[in-house]
């Protein structure tokens, strides 16, 4: 007797190749401005003029997109939150991780997402699978979504730095009000950090080889995170 339908589709199935998950090489790539400015013959008074822009609106401003070439609509905002605190080490895994997690179908169906930094900004780029446009994943600039992300951070530094001042006040003077200032700081925002990174690494953001896992976590490389945030945020 012959093969029915259903056996047939099923032999398909099973002895089709399977799909490949394609993020890309996490490359660094340039602006197709910053290709345009490297041509052309400029003074320093225009490089630091450029300099001075490319600050600005990757820091406070967006980049328009004639100059970049990058959409600024960015990824779901659910991705950026759940981004948005992991450290640089954990980058390209935990952006592998978003995109599987917020894009499902595309990534189980092999989809390129071509995913890169871009040299200028040092923001990281990938292609939009509804649109097909290079995308910002968190574009440039400062966004509402950006105060709320940071604001339990400002938060607890406000706190620490003005009990650790207060502290440092009473029993040193002025100089121990600096010196306690900056240690309530530090100290508050190690104690978040870790407790965020805890929280990563429970929801699969943090690359495993570095921070272990929920199970075994590498309680040295979790405590070094935290203690270089408490000292840059100490530093001031």
């Amino acid at each position: 007797m012959g093969q029915s339908l259903n056996d047939m589709l099923n032999q398909l199935k099973s002895t089709a190749p399977a799909v490949t998950e394609d993020f890309g090489t996490f490359d660094t790539r340039k602006r197709h401005s910053d290709v345009i400015r490297e041509g052309q013959d400029t003074s320093w008074l225009e490089d630091a003029g450029n300099w001075l822009g490319d600050v600005w609106q990757n820091n406070i401003t967006q980049v328009p997109e004639e100059e970049s070439g990058i959409s600024n609509t960015g990824s779901p905002e659910a991705m950026q939150g759940a981004l948005a605190h992991v450290p640089n080490d954990s980058k390209p895994y935990a952006i592998k991780q978003a995109l599987k997690n917020f894009f499902p179908d595309a990534t189980a169906g092999g989809h390129s997402f071509d995913v890169f930094q871009d040299e200028n900004s040092g923001k990281f780029v990938y292609t939009d699978p509804n649109t097909m446009k290079p995308t910002w994943i968190e574009p440039p600039g400062i966004e509402w979504g950006d105060w709320g992300d940071d604001s339990a951070v400002m938060a607890l530094e406000t706190v620490g730095s003005g009990t650790g001042g207060g502290l440092g006040l009473y029993f040193g003077g002025p100089p121990g009000m600096y010196a306690g200032a900056a240690t309530g700081s530090g100290i508050a925002t190690g104690g978040y950090t870790y407790s965020e990174l805890q929280d990563l690494l429970e929801q699969g953001y943090l690359d495993p080889e570095i921070y272990g896992t929920p199970a075994h976590p590498n309680e040295s490389a979790l405590r070094g995170e935290s203690g270089k945030q408490a000292a840059i945020s100490a530093g001031g």
